[in-house]
């Protein structure tokens, strides 16, 4: 219901995808009464007739041949990117083109030329642009509207194990530009995410990089990054160690944040923690957020796409810093 006691009028969202992201999608969905899947779509057909057969209580949701199918459905007003990420690019700028609004799964572009062109092409046509970085919501709002200085220090840890046959198991996952590559891209996005949301855009790396044997994806990743007012972060993590442990922390000279896989700490002028909810619940209110957002006509206040330069601007310079090294 809304403020005023009116129904929810739900966003019909379309998902290009059928694959492990395009579950989590209608995992959410199903948990957000503001957004109702309406229609999926896969280059393989087959996908398609699984998804649907896993989901028999939505009878609503109907399989369609492509992207242009769903633009020609009406009842599609939201396009959700659930593809490898090597596809967002020119899928997103298609749905545009079409006049619909984008939700992006991470990590949602791979390089500023694609961002930027992406923003663009809904800013020219007043369409919403969101992204599945949905660990921002974990992030306390003061921590976030009050500015970090340049002397801001931070460190980040995201150990995340994936066994040896991973990658093998679709080939896009081996090329790094279908996947963008591996830790960092794929498990160290979301809480690089929120450092960049603290932080702001880096400006330059130095980094190390392990990759998988036999591939470009990386495996084992260190790096130091300096942000354009000083501030800085360091980064270790690892795909290779069957153990799991995510942390950030931010340093200033008068407040701290640490983020866990556990919970969240905001010590400023007081402390305050506060527990990690769930992934699908954290991920349900990225469609909240975004579905409001398409219905009053105005970007979304947390999962907004134009947020992201500070974390893909990271991802492009450590492919491009990391191509010697990964490759040797």
């Amino acid at each position: 219901m809304t403020s005023t006691g009116r129904p929810i009028h739900p966003v019909g969202v379309g998902i290009v995808g059928a694959g492990s992201a395009a579950r989590q999608h209608l995992a959410a969905m199903l948990a957000c009464p503001e957004a109702v899947p309406v229609a999926v779509c896969d280059s393989d057909p087959a996908a398609v007739s699984a998804l649907l057969a896993e989901h028999p209580s939505l009878p609503g949701l109907r399989g369609l041949p492509d992207l242009d199918a769903m633009l020609a459905d009406e009842c599609v007003e939201l396009i959700a990117v659930a593809t490898p990420p090597g596809s967002h690019a020119p899928l997103a700028l298609q749905a545009l083109a079409g006049g619909r609004a984008v939700l992006l799964e991470k990590p949602p572009l791979l390089t500023i030329g694609e961002l930027h062109a992406v923003i663009a092409a809904a800013d020219a046509r007043g369409l919403v642009t969101g992204v599945m970085l949905q660990h921002r919501f974990r992030l306390p709002r003061p921590a976030v509207n009050r500015p970090w200085t340049g002397a801001a220090t931070a460190s980040l840890e995201v150990v995340r194990y994936r066994p040896p046959g991973h990658y093998a198991r679709a080939v896009w996952r081996t090329d790094p530009r279908d996947s963008g590559g591996g830790l960092v891209a794929h498990l160290g996005v979301h809480y690089l995410d929120l450092a960049c949301q603290l932080l702001g855009v880096p400006a330059e790396i130095s980094a190390s990089i392990d990759a998988v044997q036999g591939t470009q994806i990386d495996q084992r990743v260190a790096f130091t990054a300096q942000f354009a007012d000083g501030a800085r972060l360091a980064f270790i993590g690892t795909t290779g160690v069957d153990r799991r442990s995510e942390r950030l922390a931010v340093y200033d000279a008068d407040r701290s944040l640490v983020v866990t896989d556990d919970s969240t700490t905001y010590s400023a002028d007081t402390s305050t923690t506060r527990p990690a909810p769930g992934t699908a619940s954290l991920r349900s209110e990225v469609y909240g957020d975004v579905a409001r957002a398409v219905r009053e006509g105005r970007r979304p206040a947390v999962a907004d796409l134009h947020g992201t330069r500070g974390v893909v601007t990271l991802i492009e310079m450590l492919h491009a810093a990391g191509i010697e090294s990964v490759a040797a």
